[in-house]
């Protein structure tokens, strides 16, 4: 097998997670009068960093978005961040995987609430190390925390894939010279997952499984 670490992604690849982001952030929202909040609007959060997506969808200046940045935490941290359901077969392929090589969480979401999320299902003790942003917003940007994550860990690139669900994954992985696979059962879709860079693409767990064994 060609791959010694694997990084993964956590919202849209390990576990399905509108859920709790949505609800909290329309609670974060109420103060500020914005009700009735669709779905389709809220699905731009999942995966960038959330001040960015409160500046571009709301058309907040840095402050306010920081802001109410802080209102979202404070929901999610009690709340949210329980109402998460894992993929159908991950947990599985991530105990077949955790056999053979190095497993990795590259995140987004901050440090603390992946660790917590991942402890809560049982799955933390998987991953050798789990990365991601700090509250103050060290590392938000993806290209940079996949390159903090191969020096700090000492990884070769040409050892590794990165499997994620939006183009903010597979444009991190190519910055960095790393494989990447794209999955279609999280929150992007095939076109934007392939032009980004991905190697190819899977819908499921054993077909991700498929793909690294076959190289």
């Amino acid at each position: 097998m060609k791959y010694k670490n694997i990084l993964f992604d956590l919202d849209g690849t390990i576990v399905k997670s509108e859920k709790g982001i949505f609800n909290s952030i329309r609670h974060a929202l109420k103060e500020y009068s914005f009700e009735n909040i669709s779905d389709e609007k809220l699905l731009p959060f999942i995966g960038p960093p959330l001040i960015d997506s409160f500046q571009k969808e709301f058309d907040f200046n840095e402050e306010k978005a920081m802001e109410v940045v802080g209102k979202y935490r404070e929901h999610y941290s009690e709340t949210g961040l329980f109402e998460n359901e894992i993929y159908n077969g991950i947990e599985e392929l991530l105990n077949q995987l955790h056999e053979k090589c190095q497993l990795f969480i590259v995140t987004t979401k901050p440090q603390p609430f992946a660790e917590k999320i991942l402890a809560h299902y049982d799955l933390k003790k998987l991953f050798k190390k789990i990365y991601g942003p700090t509250f103050d917003g060290k590392h938000n940007d993806k290209r940079e925390l996949m390159h903090f994550a191969l020096e700090d860990s000492n990884l070769n690139p040409s050892d590794c894939l990165m499997i994620g669900d939006r183009f903010y994954d597979m444009e991190a992985a190519a910055v960095n010279h790393v494989d990447a696979l794209g999955v279609l059962y999280g929150y992007g879709d095939k076109k934007e997952l392939l032009e980004s860079g991905a190697l190819t693409t899977a819908s499921n767990a054993e077909e991700i499984l498929a793909f690294i064994k076959q190289r």
